[in-house]
């Protein structure tokens, strides 16, 4: 599919529900409003097309973004330009999008994440502790001692953290909790300390779960 035809199909695919629902969430004026579930279907469409995902990105519309970030070939992307990506986000989901799909795929990401995690930028700090709670999940390999490192970081700066940045360190430590009784101990006795963290999640039902309850509820499922 070319640009013109990716941006008509979206525009048809919107819905005034959705458009409302995201710019509740942050999305910002440009957005159709187009379902997850047929953001899916062009993307199985088009399968990996890197420079038409940079067309997408540059044209700022919301939902052109979050399909540039499914048909990106995270290997074809430099790290010079997963940082600019990163300095142009304005929302959250995109931030999810963005870690998990192309930076947590790309052989920059390790570095990406070392630097994200301690940037002022709210959005891109997220993104960074988005990418510690992937590596919590599925990198089986790396040991304790890299966890606690990154909890000692949650614990000492987590209150001051911007507002996205302190619910994405919140999951990281969760996650980091999750991997096995060593780590569920150290994390448990962090969350205790640090307390309830607040998130101001705007006019949307969405929730920072409190991380001594999950964590707590874990281990009585186990």
């Amino acid at each position: 599919m070319s640009f013109d035809e990716v941006m008509r199909a979206l525009a048809s695919l919107g819905s005034e529900q959705n458009r409302k629902m995201y710019q509740r969430h942050g999305a910002g004026p440009d957005v159709y409003g187009v379902s997850f579930a047929n953001l899916d279907k062009i993307r199985n469409r088009i399968g990996k097309d890197t420079q038409l995902a940079r067309s997408l990105w540059v044209s700022g519309n919301t939902d052109a973004r979050c399909l540039a970030t499914m048909i990106a070939e995270p290997t074809e992307m430099p790290e010079i330009e997963l940082d600019s990506w990163a300095q142009s986000i304005t929302y959250y989901v995109l931030a999810d999008l963005f870690a998990r799909n192309i930076v947590s795929l790309s052989p920059h990401g390790q570095s990406r994440m070392e630097a994200w995690i301690h940037s002022s930028h709210d959005l891109i700090c997220q993104a960074g502790w988005n990418l510690v709670t992937i590596q919590a999940v599925q990198e089986d390999s790396l040991p304790d001692t890299y966890f606690e490192e990154h909890l000692k970081t949650i614990e000492a700066n987590i209150r001051n953290a911007a507002n996205r940045s302190r619910h994405s360190m919140n999951a990281a430590l969760i996650a980091i909790g999750m991997r096995n009784a060593r780590l569920h101990a150290i994390a448990l006795a962090a969350a205790e300390r640090i307390g309830r963290v607040d998130v101001d999640h705007g006019d949307t039902d969405n929730v920072t779960p409190d991380a001594v309850i999950t964590l707590r509820q874990a281990v009585r499922k186990r």
